[in-house]
C-alpha cells in the first residue's frame, strides 16, 4: 500500500505509462519531471511510445538523468517526427558537455 507522499507519484507514473490520451501522458511526464520523481523506467517507456509528442517529452529530462539512455537515445536519431531528432540532438550534445 502506498503512502500519502507516494501516491500522487504512483498515479503520474501509471498515466505516464497507460492514459489512452497522449496528452495525459505527455502531462504526467512533465509533472513528474517538474517534481524531479521521473524514473528511469518510466522515461524508457515513454522513449517507445507510440506519439511523437510523448517521445519528445520523455527526451527532454534525459541528459539530466544520473544514467542517460544513450542506446535509447541513439534509436531515435531516424525518428519519424522531426522534433523528436531535434530534441535528441539537443539532449546528446547536452550529455557531451557534461563530460
Amino acid at each position: 500500500h502506498s503512502s500519502p507522499s507516494t501516491a500522487p507519484v504512483e498515479e503520474l507514473e501509471k498515466l505516464a505509462k497507460e492514459s489512452a490520451s497522449p496528452y495525459g501522458r505527455m502531462h504526467a511526464l512533465c509533472t513528474l519531471d517538474g517534481l524531479k520523481r521521473l524514473s528511469p523506467t518510466t522515461v524508457a517507456q515513454a522513449l517507445t511510445d507510440g506519439h511523437p509528442g510523448v517521445r519528445r517529452q520523455a527526451v527532454r529530462p534525459t541528459s539530466a538523468l544520473e544514467e542517460p539512455p544513450i542506446g535509447a537515445l541513439l534509436k531515435l536519431v531516424e525518428d519519424p517526427s522531426a522534433k523528436v531528432r531535434l530534441q535528441v540532438a539537443v539532449e546528446l550534445g547536452n550529455i557531451s558537455s557534461r563530460k
